[in-house]
């Protein structure tokens, strides 16, 4: 048997493990979606790691030989999983391997948005020594939208600022909340009181723009928005106008709808962007590339596997 890597870069490669060959991302490069489908099918293999890459539904259509696409990462957005699993095919992921690394570039990125740090780095590097007064994360309410792992890991986080913190999800976790001596509330009031607004939602059908001009409207002119999730969450172009609106309001991103993004957002002083960087720490890349790995020889070889996913998150 033989296993595609199309995740790019991939950290723990072994040639052969457990009688089946892993052939590592030929283009030495991320791969188009096109790509992925062309060398799946005309390799004839057995399963597909992948990355943040689109998956094709042609490939389902046009293979017989695959039994597994196992994401590295804990979205699955980019596999419509309904589709593949009515062929066959079963996609796995793997949910706890990036928790800490997304959840503490999420926090960072709060305390950068809040100081300014890339308008102060950007006037040192211009030789202009001008400081401007930013804000404490304890004197902010902070709104967490999404109370998952990763938005419980924010909340643990944010514990020793002592800010205020507002929760929102569509299945609240009561008793985790409780637990932690935090309440829900709806996203009207999490979007008006909130000065800090960080989103940590999959992306699905009825969360895709669930963050536009609506929202916005509703929002502090000064209100911080970090986007540590999925692109497609915010609506970039609503987002845009606000930002060019209010000059005292941020947005802190390490997703975007389209990637690379190259769109207007590269302009803004108050724009701090990343190219999807929120599991890129060597330790959480290592493990995710192993759980992958695992989640996949299990399902070769008809193992039990703890991380399928059945439906479209």
């Amino acid at each position: 048997m033989r296993v595609l890597v199309s995740a790019f870069p991939f950290l723990n490669q072994v040639s052969v493990r457990n009688g089946i060959e892993f052939v590592y991302h030929p283009w030495n490069r991320r791969p188009t979606a096109s790509e992925v489908l062309e060398e799946t099918v005309r390799g004839g293999y057995d399963g597909l790691i992948a990355g943040t890459e689109r998956i094709e539904n042609a490939i389902a259509d046009r293979t017989k030989s695959l039994k597994v696409i196992s994401r590295v990462g804990s979205g699955v957005d980019n596999v419509d999983v309904e589709y593949f699993a009515a062929r066959g095919i079963v996609t796995a992921y793997t949910p706890f391997a990036p928790v800490d690394a997304v959840a503490e570039m999420s926090v960072g990125l709060m305390i950068a948005g809040l100081r300014r740090f890339r308008t102060h780095d950007q006037r040192v590097r211009d030789g202009e020594w001008k400081r401007d007064f930013g804000r404490r994360v304890m004197d902010c309410r902070v709104g967490i939208a999404g109370f998952g792992r990763i938005g419980r890991r924010v909340a643990s986080l944010l514990s020793p600022f002592r800010c205020e913190i507002r929760l929102h999800d569509e299945i609240p976790d009561e008793a985790t909340a409780h637990a932690m001596g935090l309440e829900f509330v709806s996203k009207d009031v999490l979007l008006a009181e909130a000065d800090v607004i960080t989103l940590h939602l999959p992306l699905k059908a009825n969360t895709r723009d669930w963050f536009g001009a609506p929202e916005l409207r509703k929002c502090k002119e000064d209100v911080l928005i970090v986007n540590g999730s999925r692109g497609g969450i915010v609506n970039e172009p609503a987002v845009l106008a606000f930002l060019r609106e209010h000059p005292d309001a941020s947005y802190c991103a390490d997703v975007f709808s389209e990637e690379p993004y190259h769109g207007e957002l590269t302009k803004l002083a108050n724009a701090l962007l990343l190219p999807h960087i929120g599991a890129s720490t060597r330790a959480s890349r290592r493990e995710m590339e192993l759980q992958a790995l695992d989640n996949c020889l299990r399902v070769l070889h008809d193992e039990p596997c703890m991380n399928i996913v059945t439906k479209n998150l």
